[in-house]
């Protein structure tokens, strides 16, 4: 068994960590999957995946999202084939892993999970000295509600694609809405505005942006970044925002949406669950003890 890390993945490898996780998803009955792109880590230069190989055979996978500063957390996932399991090769991964972040100056590490997993393996947490952070849930939505086919039309809303002259009004909503620093919020905005598989909207009232949305084009339509101007929510736009841009994606491409949201944001998931979004599973953010 040998050990490889890489600042970005290779089409190659891509499609040897799709198939490994869909084999995961299986036989762990889990669904979340990690975001296969360095292009929000901080340090653009720092290896992010670290894949596990027995000959030829990827048999594990390390992911390291690190979008904040070395004095944040970052997220880090980490699965190996359930039948390579317990053979100490997660560990040689999460003891790479940790010499790769020390080395950037990251020592605050959030473990990404499901609940799903640890409810299957009640002594995992015993055994690790982890405990639950924070969780959110990822939802999803297979196909448009028949109701959205008839989406009601407010003629002071308007859907549209982003432009770049938004940037500066759309970093400085998110930045408030999210409360992390304005240079985090220009690197989401800027690098999924010029990723060709991202698609970014906005939403206007009255010629006003005042909501934006970016959706990872890949296997699914992923959400995220979405957001709408505190002033005007708790008016039904979040739902109609959403809804409106469901029905331009389904236009090009019939795939399913996916989004993640904070259990505890009930307007959120209100307007995610208008839209035809169930709750797929519970993401849980595992921390050392102490």
């Amino acid at each position: 068994m040998y050990l490889e890390e890489q600042v970005t993945l290779t089409a190659k490898q891509q499609s040897e960590v799709i198939r490994l996780l869909t084999a995961i998803h299986q036989a762990d009955q889990s669904f979340r999957d990690p975001y296969l792109s360095n292009q929000f880590n901080y340090f653009p230069d720092m290896p992010t995946f670290i894949l596990a190989y027995e000959k030829s055979m990827l048999i594990g996978f390390t992911m390291l999202y690190a979008d904040g500063e070395v004095n944040e957390p970052i997220d880090l996932y980490l699965n190996v084939l359930p039948k390579f399991r317990n053979q100490g090769i997660a560990t040689l991964m999460l003891e790479h892993a940790q010499q790769i972040l020390s080395s950037f100056g990251y020592h605050k590490i959030e473990y990404v999970s499901e609940k799903s997993f640890l409810q299957r393996n009640p002594n995992f947490l015993a055994k690790t000295a982890l405990t639950i952070g924070e969780s959110e849930y990822q939802m999803r939505c297979l196909a448009m509600p028949r109701d959205t086919q008839k989406l009601k039309t407010d003629v002071d809303l308007n859907v549209r694609k982003m432009q770049a002259s938004d940037a500066d009004r759309l970093i400085a909503l998110q930045s408030e809405a999210f409360a992390i620093p304005e240079d985090e919020s220009k690197t989401y905005i800027d690098e999924s505005f010029n990723d060709v598989s991202t698609l970014t909207f906005v939403l206007e009232y009255k010629s006003e942006v005042i909501g934006y949305c970016a959706i990872d084009n890949g296997q699914d339509y992923y959400f995220f970044g979405l957001v709408v101007d505190a002033k005007f929510r708790n008016h039904g736009y979040g739902t109609f925002f959403i809804k409106t841009i469901m029905q331009i994606l389904e236009l090009q491409q019939h795939k399913a949406f996916v989004l993640g949201v904070e259990k505890d944001n009930l307007a959120a998931l209100h307007a995610y669950k208008n839209a035809g979004f169930y709750v797929e599973t519970e993401i849980v953010y595992l921390v050392s003890k102490g």
